[in-house]
């Protein structure tokens, strides 16, 4: 069996591109819970999409069970990280929190296929989010 890394991190993009409430890119799929457009916004020297108080879901190609992610959080914000299988169902979840800092973290579980990040604050970001496919 053959791991496979896939990622996604949005350093390509300008400041401030609107990149609209649903898009794919890197083969995952990013929906913006609340319908308002997902904006790639650059803090501290990195870039991320925005992640805004009702959440950002990302879909992956397959099910997983590892994510590995990174994370902006400012004003003492936190970001609560869901994952959930094909049905919706939660399989393990985790509150990260912060005070103007990047995190890296992961999420571990069976049949991962969307990770939900939810968040109480309006400009915490998703810099990078990765996962490990297993090939045969």
């Amino acid at each position: 069996m053959k791991k496979i890394t896939i990622c996604s991190k949005f350093d390509l993009f300008p400041d401030n591109t609107m990149l609209g409430s649903s898009f794919g890119y890197s083969n995952f799929n990013f929906i913006s819970k609340s319908g308002i457009s997902i904006m790639v916004n650059e803090t501290a020297g990195e870039k991320g999409i925005t992640i805004r108080p009702i959440g950002t879901s990302v879909t992956f190609p397959t099910s997983v069970n590892y994510v590995a992610f990174r994370v902006g959080i400012w004003d003492g914000n936190s970001i609560n990280v869901i994952a959930k299988n094909e049905n919706g169902q939660i399989i393990t979840q985790r509150s990260i929190n912060g005070i103007n800092q990047y995190i890296d973290s992961s999420i571990t579980g069976e049949n991962i296929q969307f990770v939900d990040f939810d968040t109480n604050g309006n400009e915490e970001l998703l810099v990078s989010i990765c996962i490990d496919i297993i090939a045969p």
